[in-house]
């Protein structure tokens, strides 16, 4: 009898953490839901840091994550242990911890989940594409990719050339910002219009590619 087991193992370098106090740069693993960290503890002024006791099976979210935290010299040794993924905690079919992003940040993902499926139906299902179908669904691919408005780069001179202007060095050592010219005001504004133009095209597609989801079946 043969038997495979696949674990995923990820270990990384982070850098500083405000989450429950603040926690200087270290080393995480994480394995399956379990995470160990070695973090250098950072002294900041006026930054709520961690306490030099240990805590065990501290309860984190509403019962999400337990955590264990062990001081040592210069460093702190912590234990996570996820407990709930975000769909097992709300009920939901979706229990994998691969859908904890989509689920916290749904309206981050759901033009890239919208696209992705748009582009499974024209050249990957089972079900037949026709040209009026794949039209259809490329114009919604285009509309929904279309990337958020910058500032252009005569915009952008503008703004550098007025930053070191509005930034007023006191004798003190200390800073004072003055308000926005009226050019710079004259920027933001434009930039802002385009970015709601943007917003509504958005909105407009979201409502367009939920009028053909019916279509959508493999």
């Amino acid at each position: 009898m043969k038997v495979t087991i696949h674990v995923d193992v990820e270990a990384a370098l982070v850098g500083p953490s405000y989450a429950f106090g603040h926690r200087g740069p270290g080393i995480r693993v994480t394995i399956g839901r379990r995470t160990v960290e070695v973090r250098r503890r950072a002294a900041v002024p006026g930054v709520h840091t961690r306490p030099g006791r240990p805590a065990w099976n501290q309860t984190r979210r509403g019962g999400l994550f337990t955590e264990s935290a062990l001081p040592l010299p210069g460093v702190t040794l912590s234990y996570t242990r996820r407990r709930l993924s975000y769909g097992e905690a709300v009920a939901s079919r979706f229990t994998d911890t691969a859908f904890d992003w989509v689920i916290d940040e749904f309206d981050a993902s759901f033009n890239d989940l919208a696209i992705a499926t748009l582009r499974y139906h024209q050249d990957w299902a089972v079900t037949d594409c026709d040209d009026q179908h794949r039209a259809a669904y490329q114009d919604l691919i285009d509309r929904l990719g279309e990337s958020a408005p910058d500032f252009t780069d005569k915009e952008i001179r503008v703004l550098d050339a007025a930053r070191a202007e509005r930034i007023e060095r006191l004798p003190n050592g200390r800073t004072r910002l003055h308000p926005p010219t009226a050019e710079v005001a004259a920027v933001y504004a434009a930039h802002d219009q385009r970015q709601n133009e943007w917003l509504s095209r958005i909105t407009r597609s979201r409502h367009d590619f939920v009028d053909i989801v019916p279509d959508l079946w493999s």
